[in-house]
């Protein structure tokens, strides 16, 4: 008996695969070449990494303050707290009408109005997301970040308010003359002394006092803090000879006496502000000082103008000037964090207030509108409605500005403009070193 040959049960290799594959079944696919993708090498992925470490970084760092212990319970608070819709603007002031200029403005994109009764916080919707109280007969508001310090002037009484907390009121030991706030919430106040013109007192987040200091010669009239509250400038005024003279004290709280003392005169000095980058500004009715923290200065003169307004952001500062007193023109001039003159730009008509925020200046003027102008050029970015009743402006960024009214507040936003630079750059023109 013949056996039969046995066939092959199972393909031996691919190509009796692939035969089989087309003959046995003409529904069968072709065999696909398997594609590969090449791999990414080894240190792209380690740069990818290295970015977003630098992005977080830098995310951090823009946001230190806000980051820090004792400020980010009341951060995170603020964006919940924030992130809510209002009516819209105008919004209504019923919080009470007396409110002074200074103590309308921007904190971190909101807007803040403290009236002769209360604290009021509102969003860029309207929302109202604080409202405080106080008893104080002549408020004076000092802003850093999410922290408001009102303080009564002439009187004992301040607080500190912020979104997260209501503030507690607290009395000096003496009448406040001037008073400042750090960003970690650190207060110093400046008040009457008994054998002495003035005595500044510095107090810690705790409400208790760390650091004082008797000026036996100035009357003081501003301070300003550094961001962490370990350094002030101290402004103050004395009649000497006959004459008028002021002086900046620079303070390091590591030392007990003060590190400079810089003396200007005939100029009264009229703000003090301390730059996160550490540059202080002096502005006075005659001249305005950019002081280093190592006390070296740069002082321009207004010369034969007359001072208007002036706004300080960061060390770089923002001057309405007038030809003379009651002048139906001004300027604006614009200095850098160096004290030199970037820009002047004849603005053709008076102007009752100015604002600085990033790289745009804000003026008020006297046709009903804001002009916004780029701060580090004077070019014109563009322009919006004021209103007949505006008092006072403050930028949100730098695109839109909170307007002060009788009786509501405003938020208008600037619509670009097209045109020949007005701006006549006169870099260096009156700043001089000292």
């Amino acid at each position: 008996m013949t056996r039969k040959t046995r066939g092959k049960r199972f393909a031996d290799d691919e190509s009796d695969l692939e035969e089989l594959g087309r003959e046995g079944n003409p529904n069968a696919r072709e065999r696909r070449e398997r594609v590969v993708f090449p791999q990414m090498p080894r240190w792209l992925y380690r740069v990818i990494l290295i970015l977003l470490i630098s992005v977080a970084g830098l995310l951090v760092w823009f946001n230190r303050d806000n980051l820090s212990p004792q400020n980010i319970g009341g951060w995170i608070q603020s964006k919940v707290v924030g992130m809510g819709m209002g009516d819209g603007y105008p919004a209504v002031l019923d919080n009470g009408r007396n409110v002074a200029p200074g103590n309308f403005f921007a904190a971190d994109k909101n807007v803040a109005v403290v009236s002769d009764t209360s604290v009021t916080l509102l969003n860029s919707t309207a929302k109202e997301l604080v409202r405080r109280q106080h008893s104080f007969s002549n408020p004076v508001a000092k802003v850093w970040g999410q922290r408001v310090l009102v303080y009564n002037l002439g009187g004992t009484g301040y607080q500190v308010e912020s979104i997260s907390r209501a503030g507690e009121r607290r009395i000096a030991d003496a009448e406040i003359l001037a008073g400042a706030i750090a960003g970690n919430g650190r207060v110093a106040l400046a008040t009457e002394s008994q054998g002495y013109y003035s005595r500044m007192t510095v107090y810690g987040e705790n409400g208790k006092a760390f650091y004082t200091y008797d000026f036996s010669e100035y009357y003081i009239t501003h301070i300003a803090l550094n961001r962490s509250g370990t350094r002030a400038a101290v402004a103050g005024v004395a009649a000497k000879n006959g004459a008028m003279v002021s002086v900046v004290y620079l303070f390091d709280f590591g030392s007990p006496k003060p590190v400079s003392q810089l003396v200007y005169k005939d100029n009264l000095m009229l703000s003090l502000d301390y730059g996160q980058n550490g540059v202080i500004v002096a502005v006075g009715d005659r001249l305005t000082s950019v002081i280093s923290e190592s006390g070296e200065k740069t002082d321009y003169s207004y010369g034969s103008q007359s001072y208007l307004a002036g706004a300080v952001d960061n060390g770089r500062t923002a001057l309405l000037l007038s030809p003379y007193a009651n002048a139906d023109s001004a300027s604006l001039v614009l200095l850098d964090a160096k004290g030199r003159q970037v820009s002047s730009v004849p603005l053709g008509q008076n102007a009752g207030g100015v604002s600085l925020y990033g790289d745009t200046a804000a003026v008020l003027l006297a046709d009903e509108t804001i002009r916004a102008y780029t701060a580090s050029g004077g070019a014109l970015k563009g322009t919006c409605g004021a209103g007949k009743d505006a008092r006072a402006l403050t930028l949100r960024d730098e695109s839109s500005v909170y307007i002060l009214g009788f009786s509501e507040i405003r938020l208008e936003h600037f619509t670009s403009q097209e045109g020949q630079n007005t701006a006549q750059n006169a870099a260096g023109g009156a700043a001089s070193g000292s």
